[in-house]
């Protein structure tokens, strides 16, 4: 008899010990429920955040330019509530490339973002862009002979002579692919506005 009063106890604790777990299980999801209906969140995509790139020096001490080929933006996702959505804007983050840190074939540079402002309105965010691309190129100095282009007409009364250049070269440095496309170094001349000797300067 006492045996299977023992049994019949435990069964009901056991029982109880199971009812008390779906109704705690069942509190959290109506409390959730509620919080969500009373403070709901959304997630959305912020966009157009600007990559800044940091260490340009290292490329220039190595004799480097850089260009980017590869994404000038980049994009986070970001969950606030939903009535603060409009509050988050892209400059809320920052996007930083680490030129010092080029790595690969393909001059593949890390992007790192961070939340810098607004941050008590977003309740998480996650990065969706982590890298861009850029070029290098060699620095070389090249001289250049400089043609003079005479422009205008002279004045009635005035007899225009010649130009003469105070130099016959300039020295332009720039990334080789630049300086192969100057096919020539022109300086214009108005020869209307020289109605007397003197100097000038014009434009190449």
């Amino acid at each position: 008899m006492r045996e299977k009063l023992t049994k019949k106890l435990t069964k009901k604790l056991t029982n109880n010990l199971g009812l008390k777990l779906i109704a705690a299980v069942s509190a959290i999801l109506l409390w959730l429920l509620i919080m969500n209906t009373n403070d709901p969140q959304t997630t959305f995509t912020v966009s157009g955040i600007p990559i800044e790139f940091a260490n340009g020096s290292v490329l220039e001490e190595n004799g480097l330019v850089y260009d980017v080929v590869g994404n000038r933006t980049v994009s986070v996702s970001v969950t606030t509530r939903t009535k603060d959505k409009d509050k988050i804007k892209f400059s809320d983050f920052k996007a930083t490339a680490d030129l010092a840190e080029i790595y690969g074939l393909t001059s593949n540079v890390k992007v790192d973002v961070e939340l810098v402002n607004n941050a008590s309105l977003v309740r998480k965010w996650s990065q969706m862009d982590f890298g861009t691309t850029i070029a290098t190129e060699k620095v070389v100095t090249r001289l250049f002979r400089i043609e003079v282009v005479e422009q205008g007409k002279v004045e009635d009364g005035f007899d225009y002579r010649q130009c003469t250049l105070s130099s016959g070269t300039v020295e332009l440095t720039g990334a080789v692919s630049k300086l192969n496309d100057i096919s020539a170094v022109k300086a214009f001349v108005d020869v209307s506005l020289s109605a007397e000797s003197g100097t000038m300067t014009v434009p190449l």
